[in-house]
């Protein structure tokens, strides 16, 4: 069987799935746990207990929220997806999201850009997911590289 490199994502889940499912018969029995199909091979692999928790992501984009400026910490997220490979990169959007587009939350509050709280928090995360992905388009990435973040992202009415 031929290397697959741990930022090749899926296809690295693929690979733990077919080195450790007994006679797989098609795709989607390699995605199939305990009588549940999922959606993605990462998701399979993450349910067999093949790929680790995101504990070290976790503790340190907390550091992170904590003396860092959003900015810096987007970059931080979008480094963590390319190179560190996380087994649930949505765990960590849904736990940062409000650290990661609290600037842009803040800038859309003070210029009552929409008509209420729930839209702008909406849009600056929908600016927020914007904003990673020119850093991961920068690092030869896109969100579409993490099928599981959301992936309707247009461009941002809020712009840093």
């Amino acid at each position: 069987m031929y290397f697959v490199h741990p930022k090749e994502g899926e296809r690295l889940c693929l690979r733990l799935l077919l080195l450790h499912v007994k006679g797989p018969t098609s795709f989607e029995h390699l995605r199939t746990v305990g009588n549940i199909i999922y959606d993605t091979f990462r998701e399979a692999a993450y349910a067999l207990g093949l790929l680790g928790d995101d504990s070290e992501w976790l503790d340190c984009l907390e550091e992170a929220a904590f003396v860092s400026r959003p900015k810096e910490l987007r970059h931080l997220f979008a480094t963590i997806l390319c190179n560190c490979c996380p087994a649930d990169p949505l765990q960590l959007w849904n736990r940062f999201a409000d650290e990661l587009s609290e600037d842009m939350l803040h800038w859309a509050q003070t210029r009552n850009l929409f008509d209420s709280q729930e839209e702008q928090i909406i849009q600056s995360r929908q600016s927020a997911l914007f904003a990673i992905n020119q850093v991961l388009d920068s690092l030869g990435f896109g969100l579409h590289n993490f099928p599981t973040l959301p992936q309707e992202v247009s461009e941002s009415i809020i712009s840093f």
